[in-house]
């Protein structure tokens, strides 16, 4: 089921984050030749396609971390090139796909790490920033785990605590690589509920890339399938994710099945 009725694709909000003829290439591959979208206040965005197809290129591009190799990228109808970092921090936060300990600390001055753009230089962070960390730790169900050290973390709470400093920043656009990686079930679905909270209660912008095609169909208003060979499929889920779309993308058979209205794609 999902978690609320989705979103049209064309609203009547401005758009947060909107690219226009952007190329994506690393190397000299061309991973993505022409892509345009605007992603929505208030909508969540799956992005999907196989190894390799460019999701994680696409990502840091958006968030102005890679350069484009054409076209544009505009934050709230601003170009990127035009913003300085804090200015693009302040609007977007960006999850990467591998997040690295910076240097050792406490699971709330990580947390904290959010707040960074908020505050002016030389200057600590106040209550309130720190009240909003703590709040952030406890919607990840780390509030208990505070004053330790985050090399004692495991993965899956290393992985918490990384979402939990985006929500500490509290961007308009979310651009997230992969968030659900080595959660286990119970913090997927906490991590899919507050997505849609943001965007529904919030009007963030929300892009996430995903290796379960299920998960989008069942809970992105709109999905991006990217099919490896620089090309590139925009649209709402169930027209995005139909199986020979995917079939093609993915180089195998691909099939969808409903359980109790639900999609489900299984290969062949």
């Amino acid at each position: 089921m999902r978690l609320s009725a989705p979103r049209a694709p064309g609203m009547t909000a401005s758009s947060r984050l909107e690219c226009r003829a952007l190329r994506v290439e690393r190397g000299r591959r061309c991973l993505i030749r022409r892509i345009d979208f605007a992603l929505a206040p208030g909508e969540i965005v799956g992005l999907v396609g196989p190894n390799g197809a460019g999701k994680s290129s696409l990502l840091t591009t958006l968030a102005g971390l890679a350069p484009e190799a054409a076209g544009e990228v505009t934050l709230d109808g601003q170009s990127l090139d035009n913003l300085g970092r804090r200015q693009i921090a302040r609007r977007m936060g960006f999850l990467p796909q591998d997040s690295e300990d910076p240097y050792p600390a406490t699971v709330l001055q990580t947390a904290l790490i959010g707040r960074h753009p908020h505050i002016d230089f030389w200057r600590w962070e106040s209550r309130a920033d720190i009240a909003k960390a703590r709040s952030a730790l406890r919607r990840m169900g780390l509030a208990q785990f505070a004053e330790r050290e985050i090399a004692t973390l495991s993965g899956g709470e290393r992985r918490r605590l990384a979402i939990a400093a985006i929500l500490a920043q509290a961007p308009r656009v979310y651009l997230l690589d992969e968030p659900l990686e080595a959660l286990d079930l119970a913090y997927q679905a906490r991590v899919l509920r507050l997505l849609r909270r943001l965007a529904d209660q919030h009007a963030a912008a929300i892009l996430l890339s995903l290796h379960d095609l299920s998960v989008a169909a069942r809970h992105a208003d709109r999905v991006i399938l990217l099919d490896g060979e620089g090309g590139s499929d925009v649209g709402p889920a169930d027209a995005v994710l139909q199986a020979d779309r995917l079939s093609h993308a993915y180089g195998c058979v691909m099939r969808c099945i409903e359980v109790e209205g639900s999609p489900y794609f299984i290969t062949d």
